[in-house]
């Protein structure tokens, strides 16, 4: 049966309105928020398609700080570092207190192999955000890269004065402390278990370590005896 003209432009007309009702439903679905978990939720072997999605969310809301950020990682991933600092440097600029952009503008310089950029950073956190335990931690991380020890410890104690429960400073300020012990002697005892067929594992072994400019030295020796059988083993690392 055909369509007479008045009912095919009334089709027309619905067509008409149904696609102008759609379009800003359509125009929602690609809103800043959508393309940002687009980004988000792709995995980490697509990084230009989720920059690509950033790009394109930044376009319609330019002061959008999380995507900047996230845009920024997505380009230090890459080792594109100037795009890195570009992005993270427009967060800084407007909100200089942003913790997580700063955090993003230490990984960058120091990824980059720019450290002591990265601890200009770290200091400017301390002077913005001075309760802030982070930021000396942050400079404590860089400085035990540089393998200034004494610095490390300095700063990392800083961070534990401002909290003493942060978990990653007590972790790392223990880290730096081995560090900085030159020389050292040990003797350590082991008597393991494993079954009532076997006479238990003894082992005895006692070493000395010294750490120098270049790389450290350490010398052990073991004594052991297993199913009741004493061995000797002599281990040098350099």
């Amino acid at each position: 049966m055909s369509i007479d003209s008045p009912s095919r432009r009334t089709a027309l007309a619905m067509l008409s309105l149904m696609a102008v009702v759609a379009a800003p439903a359509a125009a929602q679905g690609e809103d800043s928020d959508s393309l940002f978990l687009q980004a988000r939720n792709l995995p980490k072997e697509r990084r230009e398609e989720a920059r690509a999605l950033c790009l394109k969310a930044l376009e319609r809301s330019p002061g959008y700080d999380d995507i900047r950020i996230h845009l920024a990682r997505l380009y230090a991933w890459d080792s594109q570092s100037d795009d890195a600092r570009r992005e993270i440097r427009t967060v800084l600029a407007k909100s200089p207190q942003n913790a997580e952009a700063r955090e993003v503008a230490i990984d960058i310089e120091v990824w980059s192999d720019h450290p002591h950029e990265a601890l200009r950073i770290c200091d400017e956190g301390m002077r913005l955000d001075a309760r802030n335990p982070l930021w000396p931690y942050r400079k404590a991380r860089v400085l035990r890269s540089l393998k200034d020890f004494p610095g490390a410890l300095a700063s990392v104690q800083t961070a534990l004065r401002l909290d003493p429960d942060h978990q990653p400073s007590r972790l790392l300020r223990d880290d730096v402390k081995q560090l900085l012990q030159r020389s050292k002697v040990y003797l350590t005892t082991t008597y393991d278990t494993y079954s009532q067929t076997f006479s238990p594992w003894k082992t005895v072994s006692l070493g000395a370590g010294h750490r120098f400019d270049l790389g450290s030295v350490l010398l052990q020796v073991n004594r052991a005896d297993l199913f009741d059988t004493w061995g000797t083993q002599v281990q040098l690392d350099a």
